[in-house]
């Protein structure tokens, strides 16, 4: 088992066991500490104008520019039509939270595929078939009308998810195998246990971000050193935290509402489409012997 992936289990077990004690004290900072894990997790993203360098060969404003379009054209999509932007950023979602947990070696064919779909699928929906009511809220401040399925439904859903996800780990290399299974588990206790705001955030900022920002700092290392890596990411990190830091401000001031929940995801969402892009061209391109 990886070190990240380890700190990921322990960090997840940790507020698995707060969840179902729910002693006061946790109880009252814990949506602020969600809120605070996605916004540090966000910062993976700081990495994106790296990527684009190897992947796109691009860099500097024209990248910005690009990145800003696609940005702007996700936002436009929750304004003009917010149900099929949501089902377009759970469907980018599904794709790059499962691609994220394989190694570099890994090759896009058609059981690949499914597996990367039904890892990330599974806890990126996890919170609509689980907590339904729990999320209907945040679903009518994003413009969303709430269809969601049934307690019946749900469960069947996730289980139906669960088992295919399991079956699918049970054909990994046997080096990898238990510690796929134990995350596995882990998690889908927490999706169980914790609210799904929670659950989310734990999964998002723990598991998501660290494996990206492993993934990609030791491919980019291997070929251009820390030094170099440090430097090219310094300037966007920097100004991203100090946006994070602010937003996480604000909702210290204002506190945690359905409306303010639906501002963040909204946002994830727009940042979604060009990473999603990016990470898949940077993978491929990281897997040819040239790079």
């Amino acid at each position: 088992m990886k070190p990240l992936q380890l700190l990921a289990i322990v960090g997840a077990g940790l507020i698995i066991c707060l969840e179902a004690a729910r002693p006061a004290a946790y109880l009252e900072h814990r949506t602020l500490l969600a809120v605070g894990l996605i916004l540090l997790a966000v910062l993976h993203g700081s990495l994106d104008q790296v990527l684009a360098r190897y992947s796109l060969r691009r860099s500097g404003l024209s990248f910005i520019g690009c990145y800003l379009a696609a940005m702007a054209l996700m936002g436009f999509l929750f304004w003009l039509i917010p149900t099929v932007a949501l089902i377009l950023f759970l469907l980018l979602s599904a794709y790059h939270f499962g691609e994220a947990e394989f190694d570099e070696d890994k090759t896009h064919k058609a059981m690949d595929l499914l597996q990367v779909v039904a890892r990330g699928g599974l806890f990126g929906i996890a919170p609509l078939l689980l907590h339904p009511t729990a999320v209907a809220g945040v679903l009518v401040a994003m413009g969303v009308t709430p269809r969601l399925p049934s307690a019946e439904l749900g469960w069947t859903l996730f289980l139906g998810l669960f088992s295919l996800n399991f079956a699918l780990l049970l054909k990994e290399h046997p080096n990898s195998r238990l510690a796929s299974i134990a995350q596995l588990c882990t998690l889908t206790l927490l999706f169980l246990v914790a609210d799904p705001f929670i659950a989310f955030s734990v999964f998002f900022g723990l598991f998501h971000a660290l494996t990206h920002l492993s993934q990609v700092a030791l491919r980019v290392s291997r070929k251009s050193g820390w030094r170099q890596l440090a430097k090219r990411a310094l300037p966007i990190i920097i100004p991203t935290l100090i946006g994070v830091v602010g937003f996480g401000l604000w909702v210290n001031h204002v506190g945690v509402s359905d409306q303010v929940l639906a501002y963040l995801f909204i946002g994830l969402a727009t940042l979604t489409l060009p990473h999603t892009f990016l990470v898949w061209r940077f993978n491929e391109r990281s897997r040819s012997p040239s790079f």
